[in-house]
């Protein structure tokens, strides 16, 4: 005869697996120990400690993001995040459908997040990766301008007082000098740089930091030409031209994040630079700066303590040019036709010839995007591969979306072509 306490017992143990019809199971003394071995029932317990700890530095380290940004935190950002949450994501799938846009001149293109950013008729448009359009700002500049970086986008009236900074959903930040707008770069962590003039400085530089306050103003006596800041955010390079002389020559000046004296990398480079860039690379030996500059007459790239690597053009015409965090890509236009010159911060330039003529080029890691007339192209650097597309004429421009699609822009609508 059995007893009720064993019954139960037996009953709670079938309760416990799930079972519930009597001789759906049978327990020898060997499972029961198994079941209630104290050893694991401490390492149950150890475990749900770890959880509820995990919990609540989870819940720390939420409170404490807000609350250190809490001027960040608005109702617009929240209901914009949540609205387009999927269109940012949606990653895997570029160029669902075309990118349209309104006819407007001048208008100019960026890429933003695998996306595109344009602006024109006094309106920034963003889309995301998949097509989709995010947001859509009026600005009623006159001559926008777009920077991006991976995270801002930086809007400009060239040649007017005003700009602006946004991400995919809202405008972040405005503002406004007193005198006109003539350049502007923007990097990862927010901070940016404005160039304009005042007084009687010819040229001066504002810098600002991730919060968008002013952090710095570089002036000039000259001219600045060109500037850019590194990807991070850290250095910033200057090119002004001298005009005391009969002939022009130009300085390469660098500006770490926060002196206010530069350090001179170049002091006598005959004619005008017509863009230059820098970038850094932090290792276990130290940081090394690279850097680079263009003129009408040479290209010239350099490694901080490294002898420069120099391209004299001898006469050939520079089209245009495209750099990023690993080197450059330039492409030029001699006498026997069109000639793209990759040369890397680190290894071996490369020079290929190309049979036609090339509108544009734009570089991203290890590819080169090459767009002619009716054609797009990709070349690999590392295995030295070519692969073409057919496009329809009449494009102005590329936009990189990933090391697989792109973006071409027409007048009115942007297409996104892919190579794998």
């Amino acid at each position: 005869m059995k007893s009720k306490t064993s019954d139960s017992f037996l009953s709670r143990i079938r309760k416990r697996l799930g079972l519930r019809a009597a001789g759906e199971i049978r327990l020898d003394r060997d499972d029961l120990a198994g079941i209630f071995n104290p050893h694991y029932a401490r390492a149950a317990d150890v475990c749900h400690l770890i959880g509820y700890a995990a919990c609540a530095l989870l819940i720390v380290f939420l409170l404490g993001a807000v609350l250190l940004n809490i001027g960040d935190v608005t109702y617009e950002n929240l209901y914009y995040f949540v609205k387009d949450f999927g269109a940012v994501v949606s990653t895997d799938d570029f160029g669902a459908s075309p990118v349209i846009y309104s006819y407007a001149e001048d208008r100019t293109y960026a890429g933003y997040k695998g996306g595109i950013v344009t602006s024109g008729g006094g309106v920034v448009t963003v889309f995301s990766a998949t097509g989709r359009k995010t947001a859509g700002f009026y600005t009623g500049y006159s001559n926008p301008r777009v920077c991006t970086s991976s995270k801002y986008i930086l809007v400009f009236d060239l040649g007017g007082r005003e700009y602006s900074i946004y991400n995919s959903f809202v405008r972040l930040h405005t503002g406004a000098l007193d005198n006109p707008i003539l350049a502007a770069a923007i990097c990862d962590s927010g901070s940016f740089a404005l160039l304009s003039s005042e007084g009687e400085y010819k040229s001066v530089i504002y810098r600002y930091n991730s919060r968008f306050e002013k952090s710095a103003a570089y002036y000039y006596s000259d001219y600045v030409i060109s500037m850019s800041l590194s990807a991070d955010g850290r250095y910033l390079i200057v090119s002004p031209v001298g005009t005391n002389r009969a002939s022009l020559s130009s300085r390469l000046l660098l500006y770490e994040e926060r002196s206010e004296e530069p350090q001179l990398l170049d002091w006598d480079i005959p004619g005008l630079v017509l863009t230059c860039g820098v970038e850094n690379e932090s290792s276990l030996s130290g940081e090394t700066i690279f850097y680079h500059y263009a003129t009408a007459d040479s290209i010239l790239v350099g490694g901080w303590g490294d002898v420069p690597q120099k391209i004299a053009l001898e006469g050939a015409e520079l089209v245009c040019l495209d750099s990023d965090r690993e080197g450059l890509a330039a492409l030029l236009a001699d006498k026997d036709g069109y000639v793209l010159h990759i040369i890397p911060y680190k290894g071996v330039p490369a020079t290929v010839r190309l049979d036609e003529k090339a509108l544009k080029i734009s570089k991203y890691e290890n590819m080169v995007f090459i767009l002619f007339p009716e054609k797009a192209a990709r070349y690999n650097i590392d295995n030295k591969e070519l692969k073409t597309l057919s496009c329809d004429p009449g494009a102005e421009d590329i936009v990189v979306s990933s090391l697989s699609y792109i973006y071409i822009t027409y007048a009115s609508r942007a297409v996104s072509v892919g190579f794998d």
